[in-house]
C-alpha cells in the first residue's frame, strides 16, 4: 500500500475523485489495524469455534 500511495497516488493530490491517496490510506490503516488487534469476537472464526465449543461440552 505505501508503494502505491508514493508512485501511484500522491501526485495527484488527497481525494479518490482525484485519483489521489485517501481511499489507499484508509485501505492500508484498516489492515493495519486488523493485524495488530485482530478481529476478535465479530470474526466467523471466532462465531465457529463457538459452535463448536458449545457442541462438544452439550
Amino acid at each position: 500500500m505505501l508503494g502505491a500511495v508514493l508512485f501511484v497516488h500522491a501526485p495527484h493530490g488527497v481525494f479518490v475523485a482525484g485519483n489521489g491517496w485517501e481511499l489507499v490510506a484508509v485501505i492500508g490503516l484498516a489492515s493495519l489495524v486488523f493485524a495488530l488487534v485482530g478481529p476478535g469476537r465479530i470474526s466467523l472464526d471466532a462465531l465457529i469455534a463457538g459452535r463448536r465449543k458449545g457442541a462438544v461440552q452439550a
